[in-house]
């Protein structure tokens, strides 16, 4: 199966997998994590990464160290990722854990 995303819609393809992978795997210790859905982020993030010149892209693919591993380059992605959701990460987290102690007050 092939997805067409149109290059403009890459930071939120790669913003949408940073957080499903951080809902499904965010509160996991190292040994539970789904494996299987960590690298598919990673493997996603990469190909996103091979989309855009570094000079002429947006903040989260911008300036990624050349000298750097491939494996230290996705973590800076993964950080910037993480930068341009905090918002809706933490709104995210504040719902649900209000929501939480709404039930438990029931």
């Amino acid at each position: 199966m092939n997805i067409t995303v149109k290059k403009q819609d890459l930071q939120k393809l790669a913003q949408f997998i940073y957080l499903g992978n951080t809902v499904i795997n965010g509160y996991k210790k190292n040994d539970e994590i789904n494996v299987e859905y960590a690298q598919f982020a990673q493997d996603i993030y990469k190909q996103i990464m091979e989309f855009f010149p570094e000079k002429k892209s947006k903040y989260i693919f911008k300036n990624l160290p050349n000298e750097r591993s491939t494996e230290a380059k996705i973590a800076d992605f993964s950080d910037r990722i993480y930068d341009s959701v905090q918002d809706y990460y933490l709104d995210f987290q504040n719902a649900l854990f209000c929501d939480l102690a709404d039930r438990q007050g029931e």
